[in-house]
């Protein structure tokens, strides 16, 4: 059986190399995409223009505009498609990393020639797919990091046009004495971005559903750290556009579900509104229990206990929180870090998050 390994191996190496040398080849054209993206243009070359080459140049700006934001959105979409395979395949790493451990320490006590060569192959064989898997991780990076940097891209190609739709409809408000031609011009959906563009995300606002966009402006209150907030959007992610949850809900920002439709799209500054909105829920949970309890938190445990319930839900704070009431933090991080399970698995990304959460019980 020990013989098949390698041949196995070799499958595994053209399979990976093969992607790999996709994701560069995708890799090189986003670089060249880059490079090519428009600069601005002349700012006063509209004022000698007539009125009908002025319309005709508002015309094609907003096409121009509508043409970024289009690529702009593929490239969101991208980057949040290879941040999801960056995650799989570093789980596999780290699946593999274990297995190799596993190997090592059985061919430790290994008895007999035979099954030493059986698992020193395997170790071999975890290895090289160890280190393929590295690679591919590396160059998911680098697709990461340049889509990111195209995106930045379109974003001053995005303002040098809205600049230069703002300067055209000026002169022509100028040459017909009508201030209104800039609002009611069919490109009036950009007009946040008049006021600067802080990422690729925050022009995600086309088909956002109107029933709800008060809703997002006005952002609940929170009494949760910085430090707890910055930790949530890191551990939750962000999506600016609604898609299904494995459970088959509508979900759109970090987790939000409610009232949200197919296709919708939010800002950023949006979505952080509805972070914010959400964990109102789990703060009055948390404020309620302690209040009954007659327990004073910490800022810290605070935060803990909101990210936890925010997590898992509410239902199992009391325990935690009565280890808390008896002077136990011990116990209550302990009890706290259980809870890294999904599917009957024990995955990393929950170990990370209870191990933060149970430190800042501390604080």
């Amino acid at each position: 059986m020990s013989g098949n390994l390698p041949k196995i191996a070799n499958i595994a190496v053209g399979n990976v190399s093969s992607r790999l040398i996709s994701a560069q080849s995708e890799k090189t054209d986003l670089e060249k995409e880059k490079t090519s993206v428009a600069k601005s243009g002349d700012e006063n070359c509209y004022v000698d223009m007539e009125t009908s080459e002025l319309s005709n140049a508002i015309e094609n700006i907003e096409e121009e505009l509508s043409f970024i934001q289009k690529q702009m959105e593929s490239i969101e979409e991208a980057i949040n498609s290879n941040a999801k395979l960056k995650e799989k395949y570093e789980e596999e790493y780290m699946t593999i990393k274990s297995k190799i451990e596993d190997a090592k320490s059985k061919l430790e006590t290994a008895s007999t020639e035979e099954m030493q060569r059986f698992y020193q192959t395997r170790i071999f064989t975890l290895g090289q797919s160890l280190n393929l898997i590295g690679v591919q991780i590396d160059a998911v990076n680098g697709m990461i990091e340049t889509k990111n940097e195209t995106g930045q891209a379109l974003q001053k190609s995005y303002k040098n046009a809205y600049t230069n739709y703002q300067n055209a409809a000026n002169a022509y408000n100028i040459k017909n004495q009508n201030t209104g031609v800039l609002n009611s011009a069919p490109v009036s959906s950009y007009a946040a971005a008049s006021g600067g563009i802080n990422s690729v995300s925050e022009l995600g606002v086309s088909n956002t559903d109107n029933s709800v966009a008060s809703t997002y402006a006005a952002a609940a209150g929170t009494n949760v750290s910085d430090r707890m907030l910055n930790a949530m959007k890191n551990w939750e992610g962000c999506i600016l556009t609604a898609y299904k949850c494995p459970a088959g809900v509508w979900t759109i920002g970090y987790g939000h579900t409610g009232n949200i439709k197919p296709g919708q799209k939010i800002s950023q500054q949006q979505a952080e509104n509805l972070l914010k909105q959400d964990l109102a829920k789990f703060e009055n949970a948390v404020t309620s229990k302690a209040n009954s309890m007659g327990l004073n938190l910490t800022q810290g445990q605070y935060d803990s206990l909101v990210s936890f319930a925010y997590n898992l839900g509410p239902g199992k704070l009391p325990g935690i929180m009565q280890l808390l009431k008896n002077g136990d933090i011990d116990g209550a991080a302990n009890k706290m870090k259980q809870y890294c399970h999904a599917g009957g698995k024990k995955l990393s990304g929950l170990v990370s998050r209870r191990n933060t959460e149970a430190s800042w019980l501390y604080t």
